[in-house]
Order: structure tokens, then C-alpha cells, then sequence
């Protein structure tokens, strides 16, 4: 198999393998930018592919990059997942296939071996990347167990190993080197790192901008010979006042006037005044029922292979009047589904949110909608932390407003 043929894109092995038209592909292709969410994400959000296919085609795109499967073998477990709606291990199975027995290189692992994160942040992090259609190494920095700096590197190996240009061992060593270097920069006293504190540092810390946000802004700042402010604000990303804000707060702190985490806190209270211009600026586009849609948090009845227009119009219609019925009718404690008021729980099962096990999930959807609408976070975050309280079974204590006060990130 051919070295092209390994690093096929996503999108063109769906087209390939015919998961997906080339129409559906643009589409989804010209809106993710626009949420910040990666194709696939964008496809199950369009109905255009089933969510354990999209996983089958993620699977096989792994395995050819480690040259673990042939291409053809590849497109056969795919066609199966997609023809009987079953795992991509059983379409393996029932296919006789088996993956060469060559040692996989995924970056959780690696990470795992040089001891960059714990194997069970691991675990939580796959499982989530499963769930969410996410990168794993996304999943970890959203979370805090590893540095953008350290993701990026370990990119970086992976792709030596898979070109044969370092042994699996030399990655190991070469990551966890780095992670023994970063450790010690962290202990630098924090007048010196309050000399040091960078502008990004402050933005994606106070949640102005995102990660992603920020590395395509250095990036372009970079090749224009350009300020990374002056490129998120030509990216759309930020408004100038905020960036102006931001490095007199800069300023503030390089001169001792504010510790970083002062900082950080400043300009996340002028970021949460913000949230009504955020909304304006898009975020209201994104509905409730969107939401459960990407978050695959609708009932079945709300699913159907092939809606027709009228029928989505309805349904979004439907959850957006549950949204605004939650609001200041739900009491201080309400620990379970059940404690629901009659006629909150009433209007949720006629939505198709019928046993105690949907409730609940409704609610964790409700609590992760309203930090990406109030601008806490991002979509991909939030529904990133949907997922983690889905994983951990998290359950209301206390309700506040609309929604219930569970651990965020």
C-alpha cells in the first residue's frame, strides 16, 4: 500500500467508500469553520452520515496510517458497518480480518508511555473523542491534562514514526524529555513568569478565544508579519475592544500590578459582559434541539432516517418552548429526574424525553447549551463537557436559573 493512500483526509475516504455524497461533504465542509467543529461533527449534524459508521470510517483511517489495514480490507468492515448498522470490530470480525500485528503508534498511547498523562485520562479522553467525533489530543488539552505545546509534539513524533524517520522508543524518549523540560519551566517563581505572560496566554485562559482560534492566529501572524491581536480581529474572531483590554491587562501584570490569575479573572467578567454581542454574532443560530442533535442526545422518535422539513421546524419549535419552560420554575434542589415539576416533566416526554435516564440527559444538555449561549465556552467544549457528565453519570444538586449546577470544566 502506498504511502498516499495512508494519509487519505476523512472526508475522502467517506467519498471513496461512498458514506457520503460530495454535496453533503461541502456542505458540512463550508459550515464547520463557522461553529468551529470538525467534518464529521458537522455530517451527523446533517444527517448525512449514521454515528457508527462515522466511527468505522475514523477506525479504518487509523489503522491505514499505521499500515495496520489494506485499503480494500478497509472499505469492506466499512461498507458492513454501513450496510447492517454494527461495530466496526464486529464488521471486522465477521469479515475474517485481522490488523497486521505491527505496534499501533496513537497518541494517547505514546503520551501514556512517556508519562505525559495517567493511563486512566487516557481511557476518559478516548472515550470521549468516541463520543464527541473529536480529536483525542483535543479532548486532553480541553481538559487540562497535557499542553497545546505538548500535543503538538507528540503530532510531531507520531508522524516520524509512521514515516519511519524515528523508532516508537526515540518518540518515547524524545516526549518525555520534553515533558521533564516544560515541568521545570513550570516551577519558575511567578514574578517571572508574570514577565513572561503572553497575550494568548490571557485570552484563551479568560475564554476570549480558543485554542484553535489562537494557533491559526499565530499562525497567520506569523506569515503576514503581523500582531496576533491585529489577527483574530481580522479572523472575526474578537472584537478590538477586547483586544485592547487585554493587553493593557497584559501591561497590568508584566509590571506586577496584577498576578496572571488577577488577570484572567478581569477578563473573563468583560468577557461575560460580552455574551449578549456573542449571541448576536451567531451563537443564537445554534438551537436547542441543533445542539442535541450534534450531542446525539435526542430520543429516537425525535430521529428519523429521513425527516422532512415540517417535521424539524415542529420538533425545534417544540424543544426551544421546553427551553424556555425550564427557565425559573425549577427548584433549589433537585438531586433527581424525578423531583422535576409535573409540568416541566410533562412537556419533556411529550419532546420524547420519557424515562428518568432521559431526563437527566436533557438536563446535562441543557447545563452544556448554556455555556456555549452565554459564552463560557465554545460548541466544541461544550459539548465535550456534555459528554464527560454523560460519561461520569453526573446528576443536579442544585438548579440555578434554567439549569442545574453541575461540575463544568
Amino acid at each position: 500500500m502506498s504511502t498516499l493512500q495512508t494519509q487519505l483526509p476523512l472526508g475522502e475516504l467517506m467519498i471513496r467508500w461512498s458514506v457520503v455524497s460530495p454535496e453533503q461533504l461541502n456542505r458540512a465542509l463550508e459550515e464547520a469553520p463557522e461553529l468551529h467543529l470538525p467534518v464529521g461533527l458537522m455530517l451527523i449534524g446533517h444527517d448525512s452520515v449514521h454515528p457508527e459508521t462515522l466511527n468505522a470510517v475514523i477506525s479504518a483511517q487509523s489503522l491505514l496510517r499505521d499500515h495496520a489495514l489494506e485499503l480494500a480490507d478497509a472499505e469492506r468492515a466499512v461498507t458492513l458497518v454501513q450496510k447492517n448498522s454494527i461495530s466496526f470490530s464486529l464488521a471486522m470480525n465477521l469479515l475474517g480480518l485481522e490488523t497486521s500485528d505491527k505496534q499501533r503508534n496513537r497518541i494517547g498511547e505514546l503520551l501514556v508511555e512517556s508519562e505525559s498523562i495517567g493511563r486512566e485520562q487516557f481511557k476518559l479522553a478516548r472515550s470521549l473523542a468516541r463520543s464527541t467525533f473529536l480529536q483525542v489530543g483535543r479532548i486532553m488539552t480541553v481538559l487540562g491534562y497535557v499542553s497545546r505545546e505538548m500535543i503538538s509534539q507528540a503530532l510531531s513524533v507520531q508522524g516520524k514514526i509512521r514515516a519511519s524517520e524515528l523508532t516508537r522508543d526515540e518518540a518515547i524518549d524524545n516526549l518525555y524529555s520534553l515533558r521533564r523540560c516544560m515541568s521545570a519551566i513550570s516551577n519558575v517563581g511567578d514574578s517571572e513568569l508574570q514577565k513572561r505572560t503572553r497575550l494568548g496566554q490571557l485570552l484563551v485562559g479568560s475564554n476570549l478565544c480558543d485554542d484553535r482560534a489562537l494557533e491559526t492566529a499565530l499562525t497567520y501572524s506569523h506569515e503576514r508579519e503581523v500582531l496576533v491581536g491585529e489577527a483574530l480581529v481580522e479572523a472575526g474572531g474578537i472584537r478590538k475592544e477586547m483586544v485592547d483590554a487585554a493587553l493593557g491587562i497584559q501591561a497590568l501584570v508584566r509590571s506586577g500590578k496584577y498576578t496572571i490569575s488577577q488577570a484572567i479573572q478581569v477578563l473573563s467578567s468583560l468577557n461575560a459582559s460580552e455574551a449578549d454581542f456573542a449571541h448576536r454574532s451567531g451563537r443564537g443560530a445554534v438551537s436547542f434541539y441543533t445542539f442535541l442533535k450534534l450531542v446525539r442526545a435526542l430520543p429516537l422518535p425525535l430521529s428519523p432516517a429521513q425527516p422532512n422539513e415540517g417535521d424539524l421546524r415542529a420538533r425545534d419549535s417544540a424543544l426551544a418552548l421546553t427551553w424556555k419552560s425550564l427557565g425559573g420554575i425549577l427548584p433549589p434542589e433537585a438531586s433527581k429526574a424525578h423531583s422535576l415539576p409535573d409540568d416541566v416533566r410533562e412537556f419533556l416526554q411529550q419532546c420524547g424525553f420519557i424515562t428518568d435516564k432521559q431526563l437527566l440527559t436533557a438536563q446535562r444538555a441543557a447545563y452544556a447549551y448554556k455555556l456555549f449561549l452565554s459564552g463560557v465556552a465554545d460548541l466544541e467544549k461544550a459539548i465535550i463537557e456534555f459528554h464527560r457528565m454523560e460519561a461520569e453519570r453526573s446528576v443536579p444538586e442544585k438548579w440555578s436559573g434554567t439549569f442545574p449546577n453541575l461540575p463544568a470544566l
